[in-house]
């Protein structure tokens, strides 16, 4: 199949037929073939800012949060806004612990696009990374609300209760998510969290 796309994308190349190659070898977990695919892609047209966006999704795929961050950082040069740019890249920084430039990138894409569930969400944790939990909850628990099929979300939101002191709204939360038979990239640490507040003796 890869091998297919590769010759459709040099037969007719275009931006969407070169992301299609990428996705195939990331999928593939040829993760490394996908960077050089699109890293041989920007040589020949430099200003793709598609692509390069998509390169910098990878590298965060691949946990290589430098690679990410300097890759969305080029693409905010030449579109300084695109809210999703803005946010990725908060959430690339936000990995890095770099929380006051999380900050800053965060808030300009949720000026641009207020009531966008992932960008506030990405604020809210930008605050919690930086030790603000008072200041993230708002954020964090306007996310969950609308995203309420995010259980990520719903766990940073019980995150930030944890965080504020406010245990058992965080503990009634993470039951609920946790007691769902879905899978999601926080369920560890939401387990985890819900271990470490069940153990905090009652006052």
């Amino acid at each position: 199949m890869i091998s297919e796309l590769a010759r459709l994308a040099e037969k007719d190349p275009t931006t969407e037929a070169i992301n299609k190659v990428a996705d195939a070898q990331l999928m593939a977990g040829r993760g490394d073939d996908a960077v050089a695919t699109l890293d041989k892609w920007l040589e020949k047209y430099p200003h793709d800012e598609v692509v390069r966006f998509r390169l910098a999704d990878i590298y965060g795929a691949m946990g290589r949060w430098f690679d990410a961050r300097d890759r969305y950082a080029k693409v905010l040069e030449r579109l300084p806004d695109s809210a999703i740019t803005l946010n990725n890249l908060a959430w690339a920084l936000i990995q890095l612990n770099e929380t006051d430039e999380a900050l800053v990138h965060a808030k300009r894409a949720n000026e641009l696009l207020p009531e966008n569930a992932v960008i506030i969400n990405t604020l809210g944790l930008a605050y919690l990374r930086r030790g603000a939990a008072d200041e993230a909850l708002p954020h964090l628990e306007k996310a969950s609300q609308l995203n309420p099929k995010s259980p990520d979300h719903r766990y940073h939101h019980a995150r930030a209760l944890a965080e504020s002191g406010q245990t058992e709204a965080a503990r009634k939360i993470l039951e609920t998510v946790l007691a769902e038979p879905v899978q999601f990239f926080g369920r560890g640490a939401a387990m985890n969290l819900l271990s470490s507040i069940s153990e905090e003796p009652e006052e």
